[in-house]
């Protein structure tokens, strides 16, 4: 306990003091991070530029003319404004033999007139009346000003805590899963909408990404959407805002048409038509997601859920009989590469990060229409190397890789329960990476795994859920909690024994990403109990909207900030 109240104070600037009947876990890990992302600096003026929470850092500057870099050191550089301008210092340190770099933008502007010394950022040398050398810079290092003894800040009381005293929220000026998740995992996100599904024929039942109130709310608490249906197979090659369940194809056009239209046609493609492609309220979400700054992971490509059955068939009739594997890999083709395609071309391309290239594949039935075109079940199981599944990343890898955006964009297998499949799953990753016919050059097509993650304080344990993320980073992926949401079936009135699994669980992956984890996401699956999928539940962390905060919510930032280490 006392060792975080310590860190805290020091944070503040406060002499240690103890905050009665609070028990703060202690992580000796820090949020990484620069002292300062933008820096004004003044002619012949400097600045000592820290980083913490990493071991070492290898510092550059684009314009050395403009800032020179001095006193090189592992968590800090001297920085010298030369002339006016701008420049970018870069911080570059490694997690796991990857490259991840910290920018610094500053701006120098002149020296004040009349002012003959160079105004130092670290610390000024006080002005001697009595000097004849009016136009003597300050020496390298100068002589700080003596200052009075600081009078300790009085700690603030936790403003919400545990009833048990597991944890301890301390508050913060502004707070949110953005301001305390995000110099941890970098991508903090939530669930949207644009337009829901019209049952009945009636008003569609979520529109969040048309409301500028709640756009502005997502803004400021994250960086990261990811949409609930919107990007399925049914609502781009049919129409399921009007009809949900299989909806027929939009329309067939001729092959040479297509082509002609723009749409990729793949090499060997045998069939005259190929179904449309409707991109039209894809094109909307870009645009809604850069106005407010937000970035999106693509979700999903290929799922078995919510592909229309024609996609499966003869002459894309609903009433065909199976196509051949041969026809489906080309099938696969189109689909992915067209749908990459069009929003990697769009002005608002750098709206998405990560795609979600195959969904839930272990979750399917083993009569389903993918299993109905190809071999993937052995004794009554799904097969861990369906063939399908890795034509569909080869397809996204090769369309990042056409417009170099192979280390910009990942490509991820996302499913849920994954404790339950976690050996089948790490199985699949290395498979869709191995070298074979599909991939000839063996090249990681993917980058890992999208960890669906719908618990219950019933199962999976919190401990569980961690070592099933530790499996897969032990394996070489990439992970991102993609769909987090957390009930009690156990006693729904239990919130204590809610809030606590909350806690205990971002807690851990915190404590993963402190010690080097490649965990670069968390998206929470939706805003508030009032549009979650588990309705009624009290799956979320804000109630009946996006005004009503609840306990779980300051549980979680909590858990961010048993983080400090300063």
């Amino acid at each position: 306990m006392l060792k975080s109240l310590k860190r805290y104070c020091s944070i503040i600037l406060a002499a240690a003091l103890l905050i009665a009947s609070v028990n703060v876990a202690d992580v000796s890990a820090a949020k990484i991070g620069l002292s300062k992302k933008t820096l004004s600096l003044k002619v012949g003026s400097s600045y000592t530029l820290k980083v913490t929470g990493i071991k070492k850092a290898t510092w550059k500057v684009n314009k050395s003319s403009v800032v020179k870099l001095s006193s090189k050191k592992k968590k800090s550089v001297k920085l010298t404004a030369k002339k006016e301008g701008k420049a970018t210092v870069t911080a570059s340190y490694k997690v796991k033999k990857k490259t991840k770099k910290l920018t610094c933008k500053v701006t120098v502007t002149a020296a004040d007139a009349g002012n003959s010394a160079a105004n130092n950022a670290d610390s000024a040398k006080p002005a001697d009346n009595n000097s004849q050398a009016q136009n003597t810079s300050p020496t390298a290092e100068p002589t700080p000003v003596p200052t009075a003894t600081p009078i300790p800040t009085a700690v603030p009381t936790a403003s919400v805590k545990s009833a048990n005293n597991t944890w301890a929220y301390i508050p913060v000026d502004d707070d949110s899963l953005l301001k305390e998740l995000g110099p941890i995992f970098g991508n903090v996100g939530t669930c949207l909408t644009y337009e829901g599904v019209k049952f009945n024929g009636g008003t569609p039942s979520k529109i969040e990404m048309q409301e500028p109130e709640t756009m502005t709310f997502v803004k400021n608490n994250y960086n990261s959407f990811t949409l609930e249906n919107e990007m399925k197979p049914d609502y781009l090659l049919a129409d399921a805002i009007n009809t949900f369940r299989n909806p027929p194809l939009n329309a067939t056009i001729y092959t040479e048409d297509a082509k002609a239209q723009g749409y990729v046609i793949p090499e060997g493609y045998t069939e005259d038509t190929v179904p449309t492609i409707n991109y039209q309220r894809i094109d909307d979400i870009l645009k809604v997601a850069a106005e407010y700054g937000v970035r999106m992971r693509a979700h999903t490509l290929i799922w078995h859920s919510q592909t229309p059955t024609a996609f499966f068939r003869t002459n894309y009739s609903a009433n065909g009989s199976y196509v051949s594997p041969a026809i489906m890999d080309q099938r696969i083709n189109y689909y992915v590469s067209n749908v990459m395609k069009h929003v990697i071309e769009s002005e608002y391309s750098d709206v998405v990060y990560a795609w979600d290239v195959v969904n839930e594949y272990f979750h399917q039935s083993t009569s389903s229409d993918w299993a109905s075109v190809y071999n993937i079940v052995s004794g009554g199981r799904l097969t861990d190397t369906p063939s399908y599944v890795k034509v569909a990343f080869k397809a996204a890898h090769d369309m990042l890789k056409k417009y170099n955006l192979t280390d910009k964009v990942s490509l991820f297998y996302n499913d849920y329960n994954t404790s339950e499949v976690s050996t089948n799953i790490v199985n699949l990753f290395n498979y869709i990476n191995s070298k074979d016919d599909i991939n000839p050059d063996g090249e990681k097509i993917c980058s890992g795994v999208g960890m669906q993650s719908h618990l219950d304080v019933k199962w999976p344990t919190v401990n569980e859920q961690l070592q099933t993320a530790k499996k897969f980073l032990d394996a070489g992926c990439e992970i991102q909690i993609t769909e987090l949401d957390i009930i009690n079936s156990v006693n729904e009135g239990d919130e204590e024994t809610l809030c606590d699994y909350w806690y205990n669980f971002i807690k851990g992956l915190v404590a993963f990403r402190m010690d080097g984890a490649n965990i670069t996401g968390i998206t929470f699956w939706g805003l508030s109990d009032k549009v979650t999928w588990r309705f009624g539940k009290s799956a979320l962390l804000y109630g009946q909207s996006i005004n009503e905060p609840k306990k779980s919510l300051y549980a979680v930032f909590a858990a961010a900030q048993t983080s400090w280490d300063i």
